[in-house]
């Protein structure tokens, strides 16, 4: 929608804005949500219900975004098939194959994105019996020095879009998630870490959110982006699926520490593997041509 309504520098600095926005509303938030859950610890149940509410209702308003009375079809689509369930696989396996730099962005994601949800139970495990930290300190970090992370380099990471290349980006963007799991150990020596941990994490957030969600746009170049689009919602629920599992069940042999390590060395790798040479990209074939059947 956002690709079919605005030009590219438009929608990358309407995008950045908004998003700035959203963590400013998060950082007077986290003045008072973190001592009301000290208060009341029941209290979350109302928040989510009202948080759920909130999001749900951006819903209604896309669906009153106009679009393009007669959009061009895209020659790069596999045919619908009768199976809804395995149609969403096979357009994910089919783009990522005839579009290895879209490929590889996707897979250093998904080591990135992995590492966080990986090491996700440990952290709370960390920061209740290690840190012995309250919800007040706690949201302090997670809305205010991650909320000032986000709104001081956003602009940033919307002019590092015109300079650097994706790749470079998605690695810096990774590395930056890995220096929050590495100031969270410090923190066994000063609380004060856990600050400097959120800053880092919302840093890398700034980037994070906006090439994760323009990245449909900029691969797609003529091409419909909401294909992109669909194989990040796929590849997140993919890991969303797996990494929280693992981690947790890792949870029952090893110490928070040892599995905020292994997430370090995750997020490091998935960094370098970003910094390897872009594979060529050539014009995909026509998957109509390829393939007539079901």
């Amino acid at each position: 929608i956002l690709k079919l309504n605005l030009e590219k520098g438009p929608r990358e600095k309407l995008f950045s804005r908004l998003y700035v926005l959203g963590f400013i509303e998060s950082i007077c938030l986290g003045l008072f949500v973190g001592k009301l859950l000290d208060i009341h610890q029941g209290a979350w149940q109302i928040l989510f219900a009202l948080s759920a509410i909130l999001s749900l209702s951006s819903t209604f308003i896309q669906m009153r975004i106009p679009l393009p009375a007669h959009l061009k079809q895209d020659d790069n689509i596999l045919p619908i098939s009768t199976n809804r369930i395995l149609q969403p696989i096979k357009d994910t396996i089919h783009l990522m194959r005839t579009r290895p730099d879209f490929a590889r962005f996707q897979w250093g994601f998904m080591l990135g994105g992995f590492a966080l949800m990986f090491m996700t139970p440990a952290i709370h495990i960390y920061y209740a019996d290690t840190l012995n930290m309250s919800h007040d300190q706690l949201a302090i970090a997670r809305y205010i020095w991650m909320g000032i992370g986000v709104v001081a380099t956003s602009f940033l990471w919307r002019r590092g879009m015109g300079r650097f290349s994706v790749n470079h980006l998605t690695a810096a963007i990774i590395f930056g998630f890995s220096l929050f799991p590495l100031a969270l150990l410090c923190a066994i020596f000063n609380l004060f870490w856990v600050n400097i941990a959120f800053l880092f994490y919302g840093v890398a957030q700034a980037g994070s959110h906006l090439i994760w969600h323009l990245s449909g746009t900029l691969f797609a170049i003529k091409e419909d982006s909401s294909k992109f689009s669909s194989v990040n919602i796929l590849m997140v629920g993919l890991r969303g699926l797996l990494a929280p599992v693992l981690g947790g069940i890792c949870c029952s042999f090893w110490s928070p520490l040892t599995i905020l390590g292994v997430g370090i060395a995750i997020g490091l790798v998935g960094a370098l593997y970003m910094l390897r040479p872009a594979p060529e990209v050539s014009t995909p074939p026509s998957p109509h041509l390829m393939r007539t059947d079901n």
